[in-house]
Parts: C-alpha cells; sequence; structure tokens
C-alpha cells in the first residue's frame, strides 16, 4: 500500500480511548488544497461510527455567513460500559478558516444548539462570521424538556444507563471531537490548523475532562464556571424509580422530623441545625411513622450517605438532609417572608449584618448557607 494511502487510512481510523494522534489527521499529512467549493450533501465523507441525517445551505443573514449545516450522530463505546450514540450538528462556513471550535453544552444538555446559535451563545456568533467550523452535540441523550429530572440516567424501573451517563461526563465529547474534526478536514480537503473547545458550567466541565484526559484533542480549552457537582445524579438515581419518589407534601414533615433530632446538637434549638455533622438522623425512622415509605426512605438514605471508591476513598459527601421544603429539593422555592431577626446572635455569640428588619425585599435565606456548612463540614470532618 502506498505510504499515502497508509497515512489517509490512518487519519480517518479514530482512536475513541486513549486520545492520541490517531484518528486526528495532522497537518504533516498533506492535504491537498480544494479546487472547487465543497459540496454540502448529506454524506459521511468515510468517516467512520458517523451518521449524517442531514445537510442544508443555510443563506447569510447577519451576522451570520452562508454556511452548510449538518447534523447527524456518533457512535461511541468503549470506557468500560456498552455502546451509545451522540448527536451533533456542525456549521460549515463557505470561507473556512481553517480552525475548528466545539461549543460545550449547558445543564444537562441532551438537546442541540445551533439553530439558536444566534440568541444562546457568546463566542458561537462571533466564531462563525470569523470563519469557524463550529460543532455542538447532546452529549450522548435527549433531555426530557417538560422536567429536570434525568429520566435519560434513571429510568422509573430505577435502571441505570451508564452508557448515556458515561457519555455526558465524557466519553460523548471526545468522540464526537474525532469524528467531527475528522469530517471537517474531509469535507474541506485541508487539515485543521487549530482546534478550540469553549464551555460554561457543564461545558466548562467538558473542557477540564478534555485537557485531563485527551491533551491532544485541543489546542486551546476556554472553561468558564465548571459545574463539577454530581446533585443530580444523586436525586435521579435515588427518586427517580418507581415508589421512590418523595412528594413535596411531605417534605415539612421530613423537616420536622430531622429538626426535632438534631436542631439542639449545637447548643441551643433555635430551628437552625448549625452542626451537620453531629446530625445522625436516619430516614427508617421515618416508616414506623407513616411519614415515608420503605421505598422513600431507603432512597433518602442513598441520597444522604457519603460514597466511596471501590478503596474505600469518598467521592462524595452525601447530600444534605436539612431543609428540604424550602432549600430547592424539588424545584426552587422562594421566600415571599423576611427572617423574624436577621440580624440576632449566632449560638457562639456573633452577630451577623442582614436587611433591616421590615424590609420586604426578596430575602437570603437561611438553608443555603446551612447547605454549605453541611457539605464543608462532611468534607473536612473525620
Amino acid at each position: 500500500m502506498p505510504r499515502e494511502q497508509a497515512d489517509a487510512d490512518a487519519c480517518l481510523r479514530p482512536d475513541f480511548v486513549s486520545g492520541d494522534l490517531l484518528g486526528q489527521c495532522a497537518a504533516s499529512l498533506g492535504f491537498a488544497p480544494p479546487t472547487t467549493a465543497p459540496s454540502c450533501i448529506a454524506s459521511t465523507l468515510n468517516v467512520p461510527n458517523l451518521t449524517v441525517a442531514s445537510a442544508t445551505v443555510v443563506a447569510a443573514a447577519a451576522p451570520f455567513p452562508e454556511f452548510c449545516e449538518v447534523t447527524g450522530a456518533v457512535a461511541t463505546s468503549g470506557e468500560g460500559y456498552g455502546p451509545g450514540s451522540a448527536q451533533f450538528e456542525v456549521a460549515l462556513p463557505v470561507n473556512w478558516n481553517g480552525r475548528f471550535l466545539f461549543l460545550g453544552c449547558g445543564g444537562n444538555c441532551g438537546s442541540l444548539s445551533l439553530t439558536s446559535l444566534a440568541t444562546n451563545m457568546v463566542d458561537g456568533p462571533e466564531a462563525l462570521p470569523l470563519g469557524y467550523a463550529v460543532v455542538f452535540t447532546d452529549a450522548g441523550h435527549e433531555q426530557d424538556p417538560t422536567t429536570p429530572d434525568l429520566t435519560w440516567a434513571v429510568s422509573e424501573t430505577g435502571v441505570v444507563n451508564m452508557p448515556a451517563i458515561i457519555d455526558f461526563y465524557y466519553r460523548a465529547v471526545h468522540q464526537v471531537t474525532v469524528a467531527t474534526k475528522q469530517y471537517v478536514e474531509a469535507y474541506y480537503s485541508q487539515p485543521i490548523d487549530h482546534a478550540y473547545f469553549d464551555g460554561c458550567s457543564t461545558g466548562g466541565r467538558q473542557s477540564l475532562m478534555e485537557g485531563e484526559h485527551y491533551p491532544v484533542d485541543y489546542d486551546g480549552l476556554v472553561a468558564g464556571a465548571t459545574a463539577l457537582g454530581s446533585a443530580h445524579f444523586r436525586e435521579a438515581k435515588a427518586f427517580i424509580p418507581t415508589l421512590a419518589y418523595i412528594p413535596y407534601s411531605t417534605l415539612a414533615q421530613v423537616d420536622t422530623a430531622v429538626k426535632a433530632s438534631c436542631d439542639a446538637l449545637d447548643g441551643v434549638a433555635d430551628g437552625l441545625i448549625q452542626n451537620p455533622a453531629q446530625c445522625s438522623f436516619v430516614p427508617s425512622s421515618l416508616v414506623r411513622g407513616g411519614v415515608l415509605t420503605a421505598s422513600q426512605a431507603a432512597a433518602l438514605q442513598s441520597y444522604i450517605t457519603r460514597e466511596t471508591d471501590p478503596s474505600g476513598a469518598p467521592v462524595n459527601p452525601g447530600m444534605p438532609i436539612s431543609d428540604l421544603s424550602t432549600a430547592g429539593f424539588e424545584g426552587f422555592v422562594e421566600l415571599s417572608t423576611p427572617a423574624p431577626d436577621p440580624t440576632a446572635a449566632e449560638p457562639w455569640g456573633a452577630r451577623v449584618s442582614g436587611p433591616v428588619p421590615g424590609d420586604r425585599s426578596t430575602p437570603l435565606s437561611a438553608p443555603l448557607s446551612k447547605r454549605i456548612s453541611r457539605l464543608t463540614s462532611t468534607m473536612t470532618g473525620p
């Protein structure tokens, strides 16, 4: 086989796991510049593990130039879990500047953002007019827009979809990166000069994961306001399964029982649990009184229990048990009344500043600070 053909074959052979240069065409492969404009057609361009659903010419409309919008999917695999599928969209401008920009998704991901490029991004609208090829992905799942629950991660029967979860955390972004870089280079018949990843929140985490696990994917990374927590997954794993869900109307009774058990542990019974590390409330105690079912109590116990890795080292401190009815445990709850005495002395004698008594502007709620306290004390405690 001629060396040139061998190089081209290597260029189109993705390495989905190790993140080395195989499958990510290097400039040294020497593509010939195109002699005609690329064709915006629904073709995979022979890129492996990639399917194309549509290719549409989008007419120029300020501030965007004319570009080819391609939608499709990348078959994901490896990392010790079963196969998955990640949807993608890529915008291919007529006048390409040789650069590749992957825009990370936010929140739970689960949708494609290219169709709203002009309204929901900052860097995207700037990049496309400059000639960047711009890519998005849904990170390997479809988020139900009618609920914030992660029903794609955990089914109502309690089945955990690990391929989708591993795709969300890092597998999908890397494998879509590899495939779409190949696609862009095949479309323009020339190599990418520079590749960049730009993300905020969940996209910021995706950016950090790329830099740590697959450093050759990108020449530059932007990681803003990185979302590193896993509270939503803990909630999904605990409460989505059938019979585990705890209705909002029950939470006040849970709060009452927790405060009765733990409030005075800080030395003052004042309705605030300010020594959460000493709170050893057991949710199963609410089964006997009929507040919770056994399934609900087991779910709540799972939610607050510290997680460890196989060696026993902690990886997640567990979630706070107090003030579930007012701390956004289910949706967002806005308190419409001010604290009764926001500048009252703390149990240890210190006084804190706060809103002027009688001021009914939107107050800061104490549960947020208690949740932070619970998390901090658990992480730093014995």
